[in-house]
């Protein structure tokens, strides 16, 4: 599958973390990457991967990969977010959450289940019906796009010219 992006954020012992809604075991360690900084002294930007929606339909997984040639203080292993089927542009993306997790199944508490509070969210695919248009741009772009036609015109009113006389040699 293709790629989508790295799952990535600060990297705790499973041991501290305390709470999160984007915090992800490393398979075969007790890290986690902490995807929302929810459980350490800073923060660092949201990674696109951690915004992947629950499904038990996913049409995504994430994927353990090794780093070549990591330097002496770089991580070993990436997680990334890779397409299992094609997903269109602006389309959601799907994983289940709890799709080769250790918590599952392992005795303890599943990622829906009491232990985080939260009920297993339902499969409602109504909202994707309702599509939302952009805003218009702001009346300050309109220079720039007057500005672009110019340019364009211009471009085409030299290479007619040069079209011509291209086209009378041949």
């Amino acid at each position: 599958g293709q790629a989508l992006g790295l799952y990535s954020g600060p990297r705790l012992p499973c041991s501290l973390q305390r709470r999160g809604t984007c915090a992800l075991q490393i398979p075969g360690t007790h890290v986690v990457v902490d995807g929302a900084s929810e459980n350490c002294p800073f923060s660092v930007p949201r990674c696109c991967a951690s915004y992947a929606n629950h499904s038990r339909s996913p049409n995504a997984r994430l994927e353990l990969w090794p780093v070549l040639r990591p330097a002496p203080c770089e991580v070993r292993q990436h997680m990334v977010l890779v397409a299992s089927e094609p997903i269109s542009a602006g389309g959601e993306i799907r994983i289940d959450y709890e799709g080769g997790s250790s918590r599952a199944g392992s005795g303890s508490t599943a990622y829906w289940g009491a232990e985080t509070g939260m009920g297993e969210p339902r499969e409602d695919g109504a909202w994707r019906a309702v599509r939302r248009h952009p805003p218009p741009p702001p009346a300050t772009c309109e220079a720039v796009v007057d500005g672009l036609a110019r340019l364009q015109s211009a471009a085409r009113a030299s290479q007619g010219g040069e079209d011509v006389d291209a086209a009378s040699a041949v």
